[in-house]
């Protein structure tokens, strides 16, 4: 009985500490920032601000996570990370991404948070502007592997 228990423990914390990015699934750039981040982090799920349904059989904390997100997402039209109880949109969610990342990554997103976070959500916004006109929308045939197909929730 001691073993259950200890193996319960061990898959409620993993849920816990599972970050959740939504991103917008028709920009290029947002699907290319899926596959980076998905190469250098293992925990972090992935679902697109305009998925409507999620796959079946999913965890309910990770679905409401992901329900949570979009709600803000529609509001800001950005990147959201949602991790446990709070949402991150715009630099704030690049940031906390940054943290669970390794090597370099931790240590940027350490030193951008110093920044006035008015001003990183400016520059978030003036790039999001142009995003389309410069880098165009995710082609259909851009399938992603079948490790990110299983990260990808929707």
């Amino acid at each position: 009985m001691e073993r259950l228990t200890v193996v319960f423990r061990h898959v409620k914390k993993q849920t816990e500490v599972m970050g959740v990015m939504l991103y917008d699934g028709e920009c290029a750039v947002c699907n290319r920032a899926v596959k980076f981040v998905a190469q250098r982090e293992k925990d972090i799920r992935f679902a697109s601000l305009q998925g409507e349904d999620l796959k079946p059989g999913g965890d309910e904390t990770v679905r409401e996570a992901v329900l949570r997100g979009r709600a803000a997402g529609k509001k800001v039209d950005s990147i959201v990370f949602v991790d446990g109880a709070k949402i991150y949109v715009k630099s704030a969610a690049l940031i906390q991404i940054g943290r669970r990342m390794k090597g370099g990554w931790k240590f940027l997103a350490a030193v951008a948070n110093l920044a006035p976070r008015a001003l990183l959500d400016a520059g978030y916004d003036a790039f999001a502007k142009k995003r389309y006109r410069l880098f165009g929308t995710a082609k259909a045939c851009d399938r992603p592997s079948k490790e990110l197909l299983d990260r990808i929730l929707d």
